[in-house]
């Protein structure tokens, strides 16, 4: 036990777990991970309180382990917090797993608890084990920031002491010992992703490799390393990379590649998105773009980046509720009106001898649309005959030939009536609607943030 002890005493001041008079709150299910966790930390004068959910999902084998920790409770003359609550009624309301339900139940009380009473840390009872079976399922499911880092030894308020001990010395310290503890049957079966990897994966590789926990600790410690070292180079590079822009942030990949290479983008890229809420196979699909053409792009919950010409550009996801697919104007408004967080607004203007006077502007003749207009974002295969034009051409082309830039192109609106489109943002209007001196009614389209 003393070894164990001093083993967890270099973790916790190798990572600055437990700061001089903070109080923890340990979180203990009645398991053997946590019951070792409160011997332990009590031992070591570090416990101020336990918290324990019972989620009263098994019966007599749940009312046996919330006792257990009101037990432990009163050994180490500490405090013990009980939530009862039955997670199916949380699952069914916010349309979540049962095992994501009790997750959400846990930390929002725990939060509750650290903020009612003082805690500084929760401790939670993740060892070594629990790392190896992270790790691996990241690498089979292709998660590429949680290969990387596992489960962090800290995360905020939230303390791991136990990241470096493996399950067998937990089990043999506790039967030497005769702790009492409880044994969840339901780990047994195999009807979560994670109990397949504990139960067979997992013991599958250490009849080949025994040090199969050693070694991927190794690799995460090593692999951290990397990262820290990488994450300050970027940092380094920030000020020439990361341009901000009205629409956007941009960055700008070649002065990188002048200076690291270009195989190296990819590191990059995955650290900046990682930075800017972009996780597993977003930031995959984020690495993809590198060898994309120009305007190619990809979507996240709230985000899209979009390949440019420089690099990339991240810019905030317009919803739905934002940007709907159509607006739809059955006569001229007196007012301006809103799509996608932009006002459009049709203002008449006076007579004039020629429309050559107002180039640069887009002036419509009233009386040559046909109601009703849609106002909409473009999409593929939109065509229109430009002002000045003999002929059709797609907005596309358009893009390409007049150098829109990546964001003003997925943006784009366009104003169609029943004959066609008579407006591009950016652009210009069509042939068939421009003014002339003849023109009795003009207006012009102009459209504002």
């Amino acid at each position: 036990m003393q070894e164990l002890l001093d083993r967890l005493s270099h973790t916790i001041r190798k990572h600055d777990l437990i700061l001089s008079n903070e109080k923890v709150l340990v979180a203990v299910s009645g398991g053997p991970d946590s019951v070792f966790l409160v011997h332990a930390l009590c031992q070591l004068s570090l416990a101020s309180g336990l918290a324990h959910i019972n989620y009263q999902l098994r019966g007599e084998d749940s009312e046996y382990e919330e006792s257990l920790v009101r037990k432990l409770g009163k050994e180490f003359n500490l405090p013990v917090f009980v939530l009862r609550q039955h997670p199916q009624a949380y699952a069914a309301q916010h349309n979540v797993s049962l095992q994501v339900a009790c997750r959400h139940i846990r930390y929002e009380w725990f939060e509750s608890l650290m903020a009612q009473h003082g805690f500084d840390r929760c401790a939670t009872a993740h060892h070594l084990g629990d790392q190896t079976e992270s790790v691996l399922m990241s690498l089979v499911r292709g998660n590429s920031e949680s290969v990387i880092h596992g489960i962090p030894v800290k995360r905020d308020k939230y303390i791991r002491p136990l990241s470096e001990i493996s399950k067998d010395e937990i089990l043999s310290v506790l039967d030497q010992n005769q702790w009492d503890y409880s044994i969840d049957f339901t780990n047994a079966k195999n009807d979560y992703i994670r109990n397949q990897f504990r139960n067979q994966v997992i013991p599958l590789l250490q009849s080949i490799n025994p040090s199969l926990e050693t070694q991927i600790s190794r690799r995460l410690n090593w692999y951290e390393q990397q990262h820290n070292l990488i994450r300050q180079i970027v940092e380094n590079e920030r000020p020439y990379i990361v341009v901000s822009l009205p629409e956007g942030l941009s960055f700008v990949l070649d002065s990188w590649e002048k200076k690291y290479g270009k195989a190296t983008l990819p590191v990059l890229l995955a650290e900046l998105l990682s930075q800017y809420g972009f996780h597993g196979n977003e930031i995959w699909n984020g690495i993809q773009l590198i060898e994309s053409q120009t305007g190619k792009w990809i979507e996240t919950e709230k985000h899209k980046l979009i390949r440019t010409r420089e690099g990339m550009m991240i810019c905030e996801k317009t919803t739905e509720a934002e940007m709907p697919d159509e607006l739809q104007v059955d006569h001229l408004p007196e007012n301006p009106v809103t799509l996608g967080g932009r006002l459009i607004s049709f203002q008449e203007t006076g007579h004039i001898q020629s429309p050559d006077g107002f180039q640069g502007r887009h002036i419509a003749d009233v009386d040559k649309i046909h109601f009703p207009i849609i106002l909409r974002r473009w999409k593929m295969g939109d065509k229109m005959k430009p002002l000045g034009m003999t002929g059709n051409k797609k907005l596309s082309d358009i893009f390409i030939d007049e150098k829109f830039d990546p964001i003003a192109r997925h943006n784009a609106l366009v104003i169609e009536d029943r004959k066609g489109i008579i407006f591009l943002e950016g652009y210009r209007i069509a042939e068939r609607v421009k003014i002339s001196p003849k023109s009795r009614q003009r207006v012009e389209i102009v459209i504002g943030s």
